[in-house]
């Protein structure tokens, strides 16, 4: 039984891997996961039922950069080569078509300089402008941006650090094409604009809609959702950019146990780097994903930084 028991909880840790941004959440005990989808209450914007008029839904703007979402394959099953496939990207309207449901909840407008670039920092900076323009507006109530999946989190920082607005800010994007079979485009946008529509949203920065969770571009909300570990995904030897005083915080206060790794494809992080903080836990040659299961299954064991450090450097 006790077998059993630890089995559950490391199935538990394990599902608990998919936070945004730089960081990975581990978490320690059972009944935490990543928070998921609630639908949002149309009764708390002066409107319950279907046929209610759209005066009262919330206003939300719909910004597209590049990615998978938008993306239409020759065919159902062109999930490989579908960004070849000659076919135009869907524009914002072209999104909303197949899902009444979201007139039902929200009043999307499409952001007419869409679509935006996000090949260099420029044009990131020219995106948060924009977004921060939009959301300065009285007629807008909420935002959601949708990009490719493969910088999602950077983004949803980035825009965390650059827009003073208390309004909802949610990214979004796909795995598979719009018309893929079992497409993921459809629900992410669905959720994507529930969430910006949900009160609840208010004053987190922007968060990221994607595969039914919500999940969070700064450290400190993992410890909020309960983490009791964080891996910090970092670039080079160990920088964890802009998260180097709130990673601080969080180990002077042993609210979790930071491990720090690197996204680079090979090299060693080592103690006493240019990063490391007293209390840290480096991750040696370890990949984030595999620091992450490796901290899961040593927090089953002991929260003691010095000891999990013990368990790194053997395995």
């Amino acid at each position: 039984m006790q077998d059993s028991a630890s089995r559950r909880r490391v199935l538990q840790n394990m599902a608990a891997f998919g936070a945004a941004g730089t960081v990975s959440g581990a978490f320690a005990s059972e009944g935490q996961h990543p928070r998921q989808f609630a639908q949002a209450q149309p009764g708390a914007q002066g409107r319950t039922s279907a046929g209610a008029e759209a005066s009262g839904l919330p206003r939300i703007q719909l910004t597209i950069g590049p990615g998978t979402l938008p993306s239409v394959g020759k065919d159902r099953m062109d999930l490989l080569r579908y960004r070849v496939s000659g076919i135009p990207r869907l524009n914002g309207q072209q999104l909303l078509e197949p899902l009444p449901e979201i007139a039902k909840i929200a009043r999307v407008e499409v952001d007419k300089g869409n679509p935006w670039e996000m090949a260099t920092y420029e044009d990131l900076r020219k995106l948060s402008v924009r977004v921060g323009e939009l959301l300065r507006s009285s007629e807008v109530d909420g935002l959601v941006w949708v990009q490719g999946t493969n910088t999602i989190e950077e983004t949803a920082y980035f825009l965390s650090l650059t827009v003073q607005s208390e309004k909802p800010i949610v990214v979004t994007g796909a795995q598979r094409p719009y018309n893929g079979l079992s497409t993921d485009g459809p629900m992410n946008l669905l959720d994507a604009v529930r969430l910006a529509c949900a009160p609840e949203t208010r004053g987190k920065g922007a968060v990221v809609a994607f595969n039914g969770e919500i999940n969070a571009a700064l450290a400190n909300a993992l410890v909020g959702l309960g983490a009791k570990g964080i891996v910090i995904a970092s670039v080079g030897a160990g920088s964890p950019g802009n998260l180097d005083k709130e990673i601080g915080e969080i180990i002077k206060n042993r609210s979790a146990v930071v491990v720090q790794s690197s996204r680079v494809g090979e090299g060693r992080i080592v103690r006493n780097n240019n990063w490391y903080e007293p209390g840290m836990v480096v991750a040696d040659n370890l990949s984030p994903q595999k620091a992450a299961i490796l901290l899961s299954l040593a927090l089953i064991k002991t929260s003691t930084p010095e000891e999990i450090q013990r368990i790194f450097d053997e395995y």
